[in-house]
């Protein structure tokens, strides 16, 4: 189950034992996720979302899978996928995958996990920013 200290709303789905967030406004400035008994939190502030971001759309973490169409510089993208799906790209989005990063065990993510529990977005680099946007887009990696 996903909480966050009453300065958001989290939804969670439950299908077949799996968990899923989605969120509703406003964005959290915590985000604490409780899994397996024991709870994983994160500082969401504006700051790290901004460096995922710029770091998937400017820095170049999006570009093995997608082109950017359009971007305001700060919060919002316009990417086409590979086979011309378009997504927008926005601070939704980002923390969507912040959520599903925290939820996810799998060995692979761990260096992503352990970028955003430092609570230091100068450690979020293109291929960190790649994994929390494919993650909040899709619910997991769909392009390596």
């Amino acid at each position: 189950m996903l909480t966050d200290s009453h300065r958001g709303e989290l939804e969670t789905t439950e299908q077949a034992g799996q968990s899923t967030a989605s969120l509703t406004e406003p964005l959290p400035q915590w985000v604490s996720v409780r899994c397996s008994g024991y709870a994983r939190c994160v500082h969401s502030t504006s700051e790290l979302i901004g460096q995922v971001l710029r770091e998937a759309i400017e820095g170049g973490g999006l570009a093995g899978w997608a082109t950017v169409d359009l971007w305001d510089g700060v919060a919002t993208a316009r990417i086409t996928e590979t086979g011309d799906t378009v997504h927008i790209v926005d601070e939704s989005v980002a923390q969507r995958g912040i959520c599903a990063i925290l939820l996810d065990d799998d060995v692979h993510h761990a260096h992503t996990r352990e970028a955003l529990r430092a609570d230091n977005p100068r450690l979020i680099d293109g291929e960190v920013a790649d994994t929390i946007v494919q993650f909040g887009l899709f619910g997991w990696i769909v392009y390596r």
